[in-house]
């Protein structure tokens, strides 16, 4: 796989994991592994523009009260199915759509 696919599988489960959040009505906020980039956002384009500047961004999801929801580790530059490194147990719900794109995803490239 090139690195042009790859960055494309990262950002197809990018998108839909911010959606999912969002669509959960999550306020996400990005971090870039140097400081946050954007705070409170509902907004997945966004999110999205904040993200990939690194070799890693930390979503963290917060219900519309402000309480911490969890977070979604994204590591770039591997396999681009496996850009989710890591994710709070409290979201696997919310991210099953993601995870399971991410899984045929792996299934079709691998």
């Amino acid at each position: 796989m090139n690195v042009e696919q790859r960055m494309k599988i990262e950002k197809q489960i990018a998108r839909k994991v911010l959606a999912c959040l969002i669509d959960a009505g999550c306020n996400l906020t990005v971090n870039d592994g140097e400081g946050i980039v954007v705070s409170g956002t509902t907004s997945e384009a966004n999110a999205l523009y904040a993200m990939f500047s690194t070799d890693e961004d930390i979503i963290s999801a917060y219900r519309e009260d402000g309480v911490f929801q969890g977070f979604v580790h994204f590591v770039y530059g591997n396999d681009g199915y496996d850009v989710i490194s890591d994710h709070s147990v409290s979201l696997s719900e919310i991210l099953a759509p993601a995870t399971a794109l991410a899984e045929q995803l792996e299934a079709q490239y691998a």
